[in-house]
């Protein structure tokens, strides 16, 4: 199941980790060791024959008259009882709504039509013997929901007719959200023309939201302002899934779509990995486009960035290059950063390939705006002041002292220098052996003092 979870259920929703056989025994052990003592310790449910024939004969009665059902309860075997039971209460209940149960594909849902529910004459909603509470559509439905079997209190009812909506024990404010959703839903009809439009919500866009609540990817990433819980048991946000801010304006379409189709190693001291999951090319679609839609970027189509080594911008972009370090933290194709493990960055040779143009320039530009509490710094950018200084040429060459202080100039030569930058793209491999042989070991570091937070002005981050 861990190893390849469509293998046995193909519609499941779980993804692949690509696990090797040693990582699926392990994760298996580890499952395996979370056991209830008080659930084993509990005994064997017993066979009840005249329980099991009381009930069948409670069945039979709804349908058919009291002999028939006495004569059909007499030609019953006892394994035919327990699936005429099992049947009906599948039925009754409505497990089909939740679960894959073949054979009830085409079973009638057992819930209410909600659709306009909000529009529903008050007389209609039915409060039984509670009366200490407001006698209003939104009174009731905080009721229904906290307990759903409050207004059969009182009744005299066969089990069979009672509610049989479960308890979800939602919250407080659970039930508030449900409640406001629930009050929309009516039958009042609103003009087209009074309606917001928005023509670059599709229905594409709407299918990728979707696709992104249904396979949790908020579960890891924060997207749009929401989600990443899985940094609760990471500990780090600089050790848990990026942030995934900007998205949509940040990658070239084309790439994230391979990228999705087949994850690599971005970010080299993760532990966590990008899980693969079996969606058709409509689907990865729909979510690339949802997240353009985020950011307001609807290009799926870009020419070629074409980098000009020759300018002067450029030889600026080199020098402060240069004077960053960015090889402190970041990959030059199989090229190791010069600092440790924990401060490692993306690979920079896979910057052009993978990231737009225009975002480069905002990320350098300021990269607290686009991703707030990430470790990587602005580069430092000299003023026309600096560059007016005596020393100005022998600190900062001439291309700098051309470019005269213009901040976007110079920008945009550290881009252009960094689109320049050659090597292999994908080292996922390399990554991979360098941490089987060494480990993780610097997540490990449970000194509370000064010195295990050295490096925490300085890490990867989500480019």
């Amino acid at each position: 199941w861990i190893k390849n979870p469509k293998e046995y259920h193909p519609e499941t929703v779980m993804p692949s980790l690509r696990l090797t056989d040693s990582e699926a025994k392990d994760i298996t052990a580890y499952l395996l060791s979370f056991t209830n003592e008080t659930f084993e310790e509990l005994q064997d449910i017993e066979y009840d024959k005249e329980e099991i024939e009381n009930i069948t004969r409670g069945w039979l009665t709804k349908s058919f008259s009291y002999e028939e059902s006495e004569d059909k309860l007499d030609s019953m075997s006892d394994d035919e009882k327990i699936m005429y039971v099992a049947d009906k209460s599948i039925r009754y209940y409505g497990c089909f709504a939740c679960h894959t149960i073949p054979g009830y594909e085409d079973a009638k849902p057992i819930g209410a039509e909600l659709s306009n529910h909000g529009s529903k004459p008050l007389g209609k909603f039915d409060f039984g013997h509670i009366h200490d509470i407001e006698h209003a559509n939104y009174a009731w439905f905080e009721q229904k929901l906290a307990n759903p079997r409050i207004f059969d209190r009182g009744k005299i009812v066969q089990t069979e007719d009672k509610s049989r909506m479960p308890n979800f024990y939602l919250k407080p404010d659970e039930i508030e959200a449900i409640v406001t959703a629930l009050l929309s839903f009516t039958d009042d009809v609103i003009e087209e023309s009074l309606l917001p439009s928005d023509p670059m919500l599709t229905s594409q866009v709407l299918e990728g939201h979707q696709l992104i609540s249904q396979y949790n990817c908020r579960g890891c990433h924060l997207i749009d302002g929401e989600g990443g819980q899985i940094v609760d048991a990471i500990g780090a946000a600089e050790f848990a899934p990026p942030n995934l801010n900007t998205q949509g304006s940040k990658v070239h379409p084309d790439w994230l779509f391979k990228f999705l189709q087949s994850p690599s190693i971005i970010r080299p001291n993760l532990e966590v990995r990008m899980p693969s999951f079996n969606l058709s090319d409509s689907d990865w679609n729909s979510i690339i486009e949802t997240f353009q839609y985020y950011d307001k970027n609807f290009i799926s189509y870009e020419s070629d960035f074409i980098v000009d080594d020759k300018s002067v911008h450029y030889s600026a972009g080199s020098k402060l290059h240069e004077i960053g370090a960015c090889n402190n933290c970041h990959f030059y194709g199989t090229e190791f950063p010069l600092g440790e493990p924990e401060t490692w960055a993306p690979n920079l040779a896979l910057t052009k390939s993978r990231l737009r143009p225009e975002w480069v320039i905002s990320w350098l530009d300021n990269p607290q705006a686009i991703m707030p509490g990430t470790k990587m710094p602005a580069p430092y950018m000299p003023d026309s002041t600096l560059l007016n200084m005596s020393d100005a040429i022998q600190t900062w060459g001439p291309s700098l002292i051309e470019l005269g202080g213009d901040r976007y100039q110079m920008l945009t030569g550290l881009r252009d220098y960094i689109y320049g930058i050659k090597g292999q793209e994908d080292i996922s491999k390399l990554i991979r052996d360098y941490f089987i042989k060494n480990g993780y070991n610097f997540r490990n570091d449970g000194d509370d003092g000064d010195d295990g937070d050295e490096w925490d002005d300085w890490g990867d981050d989500d480019w």
